[in-house]
């Protein structure tokens, strides 16, 4: 199936609020308790800020669980199924045998054996996309009515603009130069010049070292004013082929396939062997420290995988070792031991909810650990609790979500 040069809707329009009900499977008044909600009741700010590198805060808001509810639906019944991508959009789209893998290693490998490069950075993406804008694109591109369009718009913008954290913000933000950035690549194209938009990031590539990348730089900044999204000057960068190999998304784009840099492979090796030493100390196996750092270097082992580096097998048999894996602790007992109560308590009022269908799958992933990595005494107690829990089971069905 050839790929769209423009987001292609699939589905057909939906023409009022009781159809849009219909099409999220909810009942309309699920919609009017978030339209009737006013806006400093629908997000709040996490209780700890999450900094961006240069030291400011990241502005992520927590919907109400109403909003998130609302939002999930708009993607698992919309967002994911209906919309055909075009092959220059990446992240933030699911994998399928239409769209294929839009990932930022396929976004890179667009990339590969380029000679120069221009980066485009677009400022407070998410806090520039205004309103009006979303609700246009609900309206034309997918067709929607007039009241439609306003319902989900109010959804899914924050006021009168769109927000990090809502469900919905990284489809509208993938989407939202639907009508305008195809007249862009083909320019660019007419160039011989490749694009691409990896969310907020913008790359364009030559096979020509010495390009001047001024016109294609004018273009984008015109294409990002007609919606009123402003470029960061300070982050705009153009890179040329040298003793520095050229990289895409953290990738270098210098072969025929991308990879990760000798520098980055190297680091992760180390970051391995460090928490080998860390192991030594099997007290510290138990900690959460030690057990959120395995995770995330375990994160960045698999990511070899994504590009193939022969590195991979190696790293991750050393993880997956017994003398390096978490271990659980007292403190693991206790905490399942008060979800467990918990979710007894609630089961009768509360066993049909989303919140408590998590619940229940985080306390049966935890007991999992606990029976699979602890001693025989904490291998018992996590099969009593796994039988005991069984009887919980929530009612509510993710295909129904």
């Amino acid at each position: 199936m050839t790929t769209p040069d423009i987001p292609l809707f699939k589905a057909g329009p939906i023409k009022s609020k009781a159809h849009l009900a219909k099409v999220l499977n909810i009942d309309i008044s699920d919609i009017d308790d978030v339209l009737n909600m006013p806006l400093d009741k629908r997000y709040r700010l996490p209780r700890n800020p999450i900094l961006k590198s240069d030291g400011t805060i990241r502005k992520i808001f927590n919907p109400h669980r109403k909003v998130r509810f609302l939002q999930r639906r708009i993607n698992n019944r919309i967002n994911k199924q209906c919309i055909r991508w075009p092959s220059y959009i990446y992240g933030s789209i699911p994998k399928s045998i239409e769209n294929g893998n839009r990932d930022y290693v396929e976004c890179a490998h667009k990339h590969c054996g380029a000679k120069s490069i221009l980066k485009v950075d677009i400022s407070n993406f998410f806090d520039n996309i205004q309103e009006f804008h979303v609700q246009n694109m609900f309206k034309n591109l997918f067709r929607y009515s007039d009241e439609v369009s306003e319902i989900i718009t109010n959804i899914c913008c924050y006021g009168d603009r769109v927000v990090q954290g809502a469900l919905t913000s990284s489809y509208i933000a993938s989407l939202i130069l639907w009508d305008v950035e195809l007249s862009l690549v083909r320019k660019l194209k007419r160039l011989n010049l490749t694009y691409t938009r990896l969310v907020d990031d913008i790359t364009v590539s030559s096979p020509s070292h010495n390009f001047d990348f001024n016109g294609a730089s004018k273009l984008i900044e015109e294409m990002l004013n007609e919606k009123g999204l402003p470029q960061n000057f300070d982050k705009t960068r153009i890179y040329r082929l040298s003793s520095e190999p050229l990289k895409v998304h953290g990738l270098v784009v210098s072969f025929p396939n991308p990879i990760y840099s000798k520098d980055e492979v190297k680091n992760i090796r180390a970051a391995v062997h460090q928490l080998k030493h860390r192991a030594e100390k099997q007290e510290d196996q138990k900690s959460k420290s030690y057990r959120n750092d395995y995770q995330r270097i375990l994160g960045r082992v698999n990511k070899l995988s994504r590009v193939k580096n022969d590195k991979h097998a190696k790293l991750i048999k050393i993880l997956r070792s017994e003398n390096l894996r978490p271990k659980p602790s007292r403190a693991d007992i206790i905490s399942a031991e008060k979800r467990f109560d918990k979710i007894v308590t609630d089961y009768s009022r509360k066993k049909s909810q989303y919140n408590f269908y998590k619940r229940y799958h985080y306390l049966k992933h935890l007991l999992f650990f606990i029976k699979g990595e602890g001693g025989s005494d904490y291998k018992k107690f996590a099969q009593v609790k796994l039988d005991n829990l069984s009887r919980y089971e929530p009612d509510f069905k993710v295909k129904d979500y």
